[in-house]
């Protein structure tokens, strides 16, 4: 009898694999094919938005440890490693692998298919890691496809990435973030790249002196969207006549010392220009000698300094760039004293086609004629979008926003005696909030803004919304139109939806998208 028990025992633990083996067949999952299975671990790896590849709680890690069908499938699949996530400063100190390791497994799972990432390689405490995961990236250079760096203030690693890349055949957008001190970098030949599928550049270099060119030469020909910093405006003006298919660029200058260019150049495709800095380096590059812009729609320009002492210098400035170019401008952006001129109305009458304006305000500025000239029937007739967004937002400044709103009641109702003139019809209010401060927003609890909120019930359209008595604006501080949010989602897009990348009015702007998109398929 123990004989037979013992047998019996033996034969069921022998048959048990294979029981468990059919039994675990009778699961669904088990029965999907390998294609549809490999489509849903897709979705699973592109909602994880905050798994970063140098984890083992990454997805596709997660994925190849449920069993050993699906790490079979896992692993032999490219498109689940292709987009790659780097931060250093989430390594765990007791990893088995060292980080270089992990990566360039992840990289050779990808194999061969194009590979976007975002590396924030930022932490001077991690500089060695950072080296050598950006060797790592390096090697698989000819892959790449969409490359987002941030370097912090370690120029070594600015000269790492320029020294050894060149040929890179896939590369359609780049974007790197880096602050150079001065003699913090060492003298090279400048490396040009080879990159003729490069549309998107994003070259944000703070230094005091260097010249990025120095060190990087992009084929700017064929670029698309750029956005860079500069020390000075003699770069951008040098590069510019090779601007020929930008449409969309956005510059920022650090000095107002300069050796003028003498180069005169026509970008043809630009439709929209952000430019920021001292006032001395906007007005080289707008300069009626150097530029013009015969597709300019959307200008943006924004001096560090008060401008109401040469607002008529400035405007002139614009006008005689569109009487150059002969563009006509849909929407713009300024600071409000750019109309504290008593001539602001003659020449405003050069600009009747813009419809959406965005203006910044600041009780330190001069706004009574500003004031006046806003409000009267002249100043941008068609105007149907006013973006307010204020510098500070102080007691004086509720004093200024109250006075606004009085405009924007002036605006928003027909004028008899201009028959012609659009009513305002969308306004947008926010403030600068700083980064490292604290997240301030405009209460609505007061009398101004209990009369905007007025305004909205009898038909004006309120870009936002109230969350606990304050309004959040739909576009924020750092953007004033649906086509800043369309860049934003498309990049934030690019990379998987990373959580490091979250933005809420980027957010918020999806949503709307995805219901205005489901109401269209219905």
């Amino acid at each position: 009898m123990n004989q037979i028990t013992i047998d019996h025992a033996t034969a069921t633990l022998r048959l048990q694999p294979v029981l468990s083996f059919y039994q675990d067949s009778l699961a669904p999952l088990a029965r999907i094919p390998t294609e549809i299975l490999i489509l849903i671990f897709e979705f699973c790896v592109q909602s994880d938005t905050s798994g970063h590849s140098l984890s083992r709680y990454a997805m596709p890690f997660v994925l190849s440890q449920v069993c050993r069908q699906w790490r079979m499938i896992a692993t032999s699949a490219p498109s689940l490693w292709q987009n790659i996530q780097v931060l250093p400063e989430l390594l765990v100190p007791w990893q088995r692998f060292p980080p270089s390791n992990r990566l360039r497994l992840w990289l050779d799972r990808s194999y061969p298919l194009p590979i976007t990432c975002l590396a924030l390689l930022d932490s001077p405490e991690l500089a060695v890691h950072n080296a050598e995961l950006l060797d790592v990236l390096m090697a698989h250079s000819a892959r790449w496809f969409t490359m987002d760096f941030t370097f912090g203030e370690q120029s070594d690693l600015l000269y790492q990435l320029c020294s050894q890349c060149s040929i890179l055949p896939q590369l359609s957008c780049f974007r790197v973030e880096v602050k150079i001190e001065d003699g913090g970098i060492d003298a090279t030949v400048p490396t040009s790249w080879i990159a003729p599928n490069l549309k998107d550049a994003v070259l944000l270099v703070q230094t005091g002196s260097m010249d990025v060119r120095n060190h990087l030469s992009l084929p700017w020909s064929q670029l698309e969207d750029f956005e860079g910093i500069f020390c000075t405006p003699k770069p951008f003006l040098d590069i510019s006549p090779n601007f020929t298919h930008l449409r969309r660029c956005c510059l920022q200058i650090s000095q107002d010392f300069d050796i003028p260019s003498l180069s005169y150049s026509t970008l043809p495709s630009l439709r929209h220009f952000e430019i920021s800095g001292p006032y001395l380096s906007i007005v080289l590059v707008l300069n009626r000698d150097r530029l013009s812009l015969p597709a300019l729609q959307i200008l943006d320009v924004d001096p560090e300094e008060q401008i109401g002492p040469v607002a008529d210098a400035l405007f002139s400035l614009i006008l005689r760039l569109q009487t150059r170019s002969s563009f006509r401008l849909h929407s713009f952006s300024t600071p409000f004293s750019l109309f504290s001129s008593t001539n602001s109305l003659t020449m405003a009458k050069s600009f009747a086609s813009i419809q959406e304006l965005r203006i910044l305000l600041s009780h330190e500025e001069e706004t009574g004629t500003s004031i006046y000239n806003l409000a009267h029937a002249e100043m941008f007739p068609n105007l149907r979008a006013l973006h307010l967004l204020f510098r500070e937002m102080s007691d004086e400044d509720y004093s200024l926003f109250a006075r606004m709103v009085d405009v924007i009641d002036f605006r928003r109702k027909p004028r008899k005696h201009y028959p012609d003139v659009v009513p305002l019809e969308e306004v947008s209010v926010d403030v600068i909030r700083d980064s490292d401060g604290p997240q301030l927003h405009i209460p609505t609890h007061t009398i101004a803004f209990r009369t905007l909120l007025k305004m909205q019930g009898e038909g004006l359209v309120l870009l936002g919304k109230v969350v606990r008595g304050e309004w959040y604006s739909y576009f924020g501080d750092t953007r004033w139109s649906e086509e800043d949010l369309e860049q934003g989602a498309q990049w934030w897009a690019r990379f998987g939806y990373n959580a490091w990348l979250f933005d809420p009015e980027i957010a918020a702007y999806m949503e709307v998208w995805l219901l205005l998109y489901q109401l269209a398929m219905y």
